[in-house]
């Protein structure tokens, strides 16, 4: 995954405890924040993230597509995109 620039300040303890770290890990400063950022984002609450948001907004025919989406994506690719055999 590409990797973006972005300037942070830290604290002095934080700055030290993130560089023994990374010395003992012989990794970077920079690698031990990104772990650290990741393993932080993991522990947010799924009704915090902005992509469940989506869920329920739209309304479609089938009742069951969570169950039967395989099904209804073949049906729908044998038809040329027309939907489901009649």
């Amino acid at each position: 995954m590409a990797k973006r620039p972005y300037q942070i300040y830290l604290e002095e303890d934080q700055y030290a405890a993130l560089q023994y770290v990374a010395q003992n890990r012989g990794v970077t400063m920079a690698d031990v924040v990104r772990e650290a950022a990741a393993q932080y984002l993991l522990t947010i609450p799924t009704s915090e993230d902005p992509a469940m948001k989506i869920i329920g907004l739209g309304r479609g025919k089938c009742d069951d597509l969570s169950l039967r989406h395989d099904e209804y994506l073949v049906s729908y690719n044998q038809n040329n995109g027309r939907g489901k055999r009649e």
